[in-house]
């Protein structure tokens, strides 16, 4: 995605300016260029009073059937019942998500397709993936993946591996790009990397 394909008018009306778009951090920036979803941001909607109404949310850059880009914001969600509500509209059960809520990723056949489920913490909403979109990488490092770790990796299950004197830890993470993430450590490490995003910090942009 290129520069000059921002959609700041979009962004505008959430209160945010080119200027503090390109004022934002070179990982937040990244993210949203490379198809990810943006740090926690402080946003505001203007009401048609003029009321500015602020609140906490994510962004993400994504093209149209046409190929040009729009502004997606996800809310934060603040009601805990209505996180569930919303899951269930997507056909997540109650124990669906109690899983999701201990970090794992919740794998369902949607029709005819699989999808991966995973609770985004910082909003509090569901996102969700297509399998076809999953890449599951083939190689880490000088290590290749055989069969059987890549489909536990498409079951939504991480994989531990030496990589020469390192222990790295692969697996389905929807924030990343790819849809799985590759972290330096062992499965204890792989948890509390996902208790511990470093995108959880808010950003205060608006205006």
């Amino acid at each position: 995605m290129k520069a000059n394909e921002v959609p700041f008018d979009e962004l505008q009306q959430v209160g945010i300016s080119e200027e503090a778009f390109l004022n934002l951090p070179k990982e937040a920036i990244d993210r949203m260029m490379t198809g990810r979803t943006s740090p926690l941001l402080q946003m505001q909607w203007t009401k048609k009073d003029g009321t500015l109404v602020p609140f906490l949310g994510k962004l993400a850059l994504m093209r149209d059937a046409e190929g040009k880009v729009h502004l997606n914001v996800i809310p934060r969600i603040e009601k805990q019942e209505m996180v569930q509500q919303l899951a269930a509209a997507k056909g997540i059960t109650p124990e669906d998500f109690k899983k999701m809520d201990k970090g794992e990723i919740l794998v369902k056949e949607v029709g005819r397709e699989r999808q991966y489920f995973q609770l985004d913490r910082t909003t509090n909403s569901v996102v969700s993936i297509k399998e076809a979109d999953i890449r599951v990488p083939n190689s880490v490092g000088d290590v290749t993946l055989g069969e059987k770790q890549k489909d536990r990796i498409r079951e939504g299950k991480p994989v531990e591996l030496e990589v020469g004197d390192t222990k790295v830890t692969v697996g389905v993470d929807l924030n990343d790009v790819t849809g799985c993430r590759v972290i330096k450590g062992d499965m204890n490490q792989w948890k509390q990397d996902k208790l511990i995003e470093w995108d959880r910090n808010t950003l205060g942009v608006a205006g």
